[in-house]
């Protein structure tokens, strides 16, 4: 099994450059992956940020769902970070919140 980095998941989820995401999709197919907590954190911080990608949340736990439930992917304790996508999910529509503020908004 080997333990992937942000960036091949990153390229697999946006699909923003054609070579790139290639070559994430065959790794991904191909290989057995391990998916850190600290590398699913990231991903959604690069997914979601002003400074990364703008994904809305819904967007954003889709393709990191679809990333997780491939074949070939496990994630490091995966019934906590289901539960951790779960209330990134339901926090703003629970609370019925139009969006919450952090350093990376820039206020």
């Amino acid at each position: 099994m080997i333990a992937v980095d942000t960036n091949i998941l990153v390229r697999y989820a946006v699909k923003d450059d054609r070579r790139q995401t290639l070559l994430a999709t065959n790794f991904l197919a191909s290989h057995q992956c391990y998916v850190l907590k600290t590398v699913l954190l990231e991903l959604i911080w690069v997914l979601s940020s002003p400074l990364g990608y703008q994904l809305g949340r819904a967007m954003v736990v889709g393709r990191v769902r679809h990333i997780l439930g491939l074949p070939t992917v496990a994630m490091e304790e995966a019934l906590q970070a289901a539960q951790a996508l779960d209330w990134y999910l339901g926090l703003v529509q629970s609370c019925r919140l139009n969006q919450i503020l952090t350093n990376d908004s820039g206020y």
